[in-house]
Formats: C-alpha cells, structure tokens, sequence
C-alpha cells in the first residue's frame, strides 16, 4: 500500500493476511477486515506503530476517532504528525508512546465525556494507564476544563520530557494512583501545574513549572 489516502504520502506500508485471527477488530490502522471476513495485518518494523498509519495526516480537524483506534493498539506507539482532536482517549495499559519532534495533540474545545465525574476534572486530553510510559509528548491548546494527563487509580505510570501548555485545566491530574514519576516537563496551564489527589509515592524531579495558579497542588 503507497499511503493511507490519495495525496497524503503517509500511513502506506506491506500487510498480511492472518488466516488464525477470528477475533480482531478492524481498527483502521494496524488490522483491516476485507470482505472475506480476514483479517490483513500491517508489518511493523521494531515493534512500533504511528499515528499516520491510521490516516492522521497532520492538517487541522477532528481525528478523536482514529486517535482513540491509535490509542487502543497494543504496540508501541509513535505520533508523528500533529493530531487536531476535541475529545479524550484513553491508553491501553503497559504501553509506551512517545512523539517525533514538533508532533502535537491539540485539544481544541471543551469536552464532556463522563457525566460522573465532577465538572472540574472533565475533558481529559489523554487518560493513562497503569504500566504506561509517555516520553517526548507535546500538548497544546484545550478548553475551559481540559486538562492534559489523567493518572486515575492507575500504578507505575511515568511522564517524562512531555509539554503541556495554553490547557485550562491541570497539566498532570493525579488521583488515587502509586508508584508514578514525573520528571523533566515543561508546563505552562493557568491552572494548577500537577495536582496530586489522594496520592502515594510519586517522585516528581525537575520539571519547570510557569504562568499557574499553584505549580504542585497536594
């Protein structure tokens, strides 16, 4: 396959068919289901996937769709291109993602995507999950509420030379969760910077911290 759509140069690739799978979904990126009921699986080299290969091309619009699919595979994971998105996705457990340089998530409004939950911590750019190790990450933009990273409940998560700015929210929004470091950010939000909630164990080393309401909030 040359690449994902006409004109875009990006997400082509070489893919086989999987003739012992009968239960993966069709995710749009990784895995395709074609109208024999297979499923054609794309050949990744060193384990890794990137967010072109599920057709995000980098040019403005909503992609919450193939980012939430991008999120969900369980290789590792490489942005490298800028994902225009309003919604929050949530990272599959015990995976690592991480960004190419000038690759950024842009949250671009208010969301609301969990009724339960209390309004000040609603509309979460990227949820965590436990075993995860983000690297390089940049994050721009968001609403009212939006904040950047949601550590909930999750263990032995790690945030490191990640970018959060212009967000309203939290940066790094921490509640209930253990054994997590935090190291080497730059957050600028003009909300608190990382707020820790009913936390244990969390290291936080050298991130600068600028323009916040608190820059650590416990």
């Amino acid at each position: 396959l040359a690449e994902y759509s006409n004109g875009s140069g990006k997400g082509g690739g070489t893919f086989k068919v999987d003739l012992a799978d009968k239960q993966s979904p069709d995710d749009g990126g990784y895995c395709f289901i074609n109208s024999s009921d297979e499923r054609i699986k794309r050949i990744v080299a060193g384990n890794k996937i990137r967010a072109s290969d599920y057709g995000m091309d980098g040019k403005s619009g909503d992609n919450t769709i193939a980012f939430k699919d991008f999120l969900k595979c369980k290789l590792e994971k490489i942005i490298d291109v800028s994902i225009f998105t309003s919604g929050m996705a949530r990272l599959a457990d015990d995976t690592r993602l991480s960004a190419s340089e000038g690759a950024v998530i842009y949250a671009i409004s208010d969301v609301n995507h969990d009724p339960e939950r209390s309004q000040n911590n609603q509309g979460q750019t990227l949820e965590v999950g436990s075993n995860c190790d983000i690297d390089g990450v940049i994050i721009n933009g968001g609403g009212f509420r939006n904040n950047g990273f949601l550590v909930e409940k999750k263990t032995n998560v790690t945030i490191k030379n990640c970018r959060i700015s212009n967000g309203k929210g939290q940066a790094i929004l921490d509640y209930m969760s253990k054994d997590c470091v935090y190291a080497r950010n730059s957050i600028s939000t003009s909300y608190h910077g990382i707020q820790l909630w009913l936390s244990e164990n969390i290291k936080i080393n050298e991130n600068q911290i600028s323009q916040v309401k608190g820059g650590i909030w416990s």
